[in-house]
């Protein structure tokens, strides 16, 4: 992948005809914003103003904080940042970061909202096709999209366009894995009259958004709209699967121009075996927004209809892919451990090791040995802990978890991933589905219970976190 001018990757390029702007004050560690929330550090700047990482100090969460900023504090701007706040709050989405509060702090305007822990997409895609130069799996990718576009149809639904989707304002959250919207300080309700003036035409100074992801007639000066969200929606799906956005420039107007006058390449130009998506694409950046797709969830619908499918149960289960006995009675609260590793000697030690760990809690522990029984045993019953090797007769560890994750439920389960083969390509291809609990075989069994007994406490599975012999949680 090229290098390219991002055009406002790591601030909503906001950028009107007007003197520049005075920065907004820097808030330092430990201030304590109304009274409840502790400044930990800068997350970055947006159109508004600036985004902090700070702990809610009586409900011991992390959370973002947005904060207008010093020149943007006049009514209509504090009315716009709570309508925008309000607006957030009202949707309940997993694939949207959710609004806890909003309040004032030193007379200027702020929301506190979700933190999610993880990587953008945009580091994801550098690291794939720069750093190890391999694409990121079709299915992965397709799911991530997925995930996007349900999240963009809630907000759209909300009656909100946010007007700056792009792969920096996508976080995979770790763990779970799930994609998550983030990134609203360029949102607006749809229809607002907030939108650069008729005949902006590619003037980069009176256009709202970033150029690499703008739909063409945002670039000519119309208002942002559900369907030129799906425009930029379009351009991160494209960059995801080749590395690459579907237009590039030496500057912001070049790529506009682009956008405005030029047809993207064929998926399947720069990717073969994407021949099935690339209608798909074609569609979603159509010039003219009627011919794109009428709602995010058409898109979504459109892209899951091209996944692979998982992989089928075998008639019999090959050699030590299940074992009868390892199934323990399930209590109703109990915590749900498979393990899935065909190797039947590590598999039992694993088993053990998770009964040494939270031994005196209710625990059910499965043991199977192939990809398609672990999927089989998680859909009859949703594991909160999968033990997992990387190298398994029918699909690597990394296609199992990414079936896994699209299960109902899915993105609920932590993972271990126990294997003698996980390079850092294969951690990294873990990365993507928010794994990073790893343990290297061969390993002893004291080790293995420590370190699940770490996950458990972590999880908060134990009644009280375990110390080591010098009193220190663990």
């Amino acid at each position: 992948m090229t290098d390219r001018p991002r055009g406002g990757d790591t601030e909503p390029e906001e950028v009107r005809a007007s003197p520049a702007r005075e920065a907004p004050s820097r808030l330092a560690a430990g201030t304590m914003v109304d009274g409840r929330y502790r400044v930990v550090r800068p997350l970055g700047r947006g159109g508004m103003g600036q985004v902090l990482l700070a702990e809610d100090v009586y409900l011991r969460r992390k959370v973002a904080l947005k904060l207008i900023s010093r020149e943007r504090r006049s009514e209509r701007d504090h009315a716009r940042l709570q309508d925008e706040a309000a607006a957030l709050a009202s949707i309940r989405h997993t694939h949207v970061a959710s609004v806890y509060a909003f309040g004032f702090h030193e007379g200027a305007p702020f929301f506190a909202m979700e933190h999610i822990e993880g990587r953008d997409l945009h580091s994801l895609i550098d690291d794939a096709y720069r750093r190890y130069h391999v694409p990121l799996p079709i299915h992965r990718a397709l799911a991530i999209l997925g995930h996007v576009a349900d999240g963009l149809g809630a907000v759209h639904a909300a009656g909100i366009v946010h007007r700056d989707v792009k792969p920096s304002n996508v976080v995979i959250e770790e763990r779970s894995g799930r994609a998550v919207l983030v990134d609203f300080g360029l949102a607006k309700p749809t229809g607002s009259d907030d939108a650069p003036r008729a005949g902006a035409g590619t003037d980069p100074s009176l256009v709202v958004g970033t150029p690499h992801y703008m739909a063409p007639e945002c670039a000519a000066g119309a208002p942002a709209s559900p369907a030129s969200d799906l425009y930029s929606l379009g351009c991160l799906a494209y960059e995801l699967l080749t590395g690459t956005p579907p237009f590039e420039g030496a500057t912001a107007v070049a790529v506009m121009l682009a956008h405005h006058g030029k047809e993207p390449p064929a998926l399947s130009s720069r990717r073969p075996e994407l021949a099935p998506l690339d209608h798909v694409l074609l569609r979603a950046l159509a010039k003219d927004p009627r011919e794109r797709f009428t709602a995010a969830a058409a898109m979504a619908n459109a892209l899951s209809e091209l996944r692979p499918a998982a992989p089928q149960l075998p008639d019999s289960p090959a050699p030590g892919s299940s074992d009868p006995s390892s199934a323990f009675p399930l209590a109703t609260d109990a915590i749900r451990i498979l393990v899935v590793d065909d190797d039947v000697t590590f598999a039992r030690m694993a088993a053990r090791c998770a009964q040494i760990a939270l031994a005196g809690t209710p625990l059910s522990v499965s043991r199977v040995g192939t990809a398609a029984a672990a999927l089989d045993n998680a859909a009859r019953r949703r594991p909160d802990l999968v033990i997992l090797d990387f190298q398994l007769p029918d699909l690597d560890g990394v296609d199992l978890l990414s079936h896994l994750r699209e299960m109902p439920g899915g993105d609920h389960a932590r993972i271990l991933v126990a294997s003698g083969a996980t390079g850092h390509d294969a951690r990294w291809r873990f990365g993507i589905l928010g794994v990073r609990d790893f343990v290297d075989k061969p390993v002893a069994l004291p080790e293995l219970v420590e370190r699940i007994t770490r996950v458990a406490a972590d999880q908060g599975w134990l009644l009280q976190r375990p110390s080591d012999p010098e009193g220190h949680a663990v």
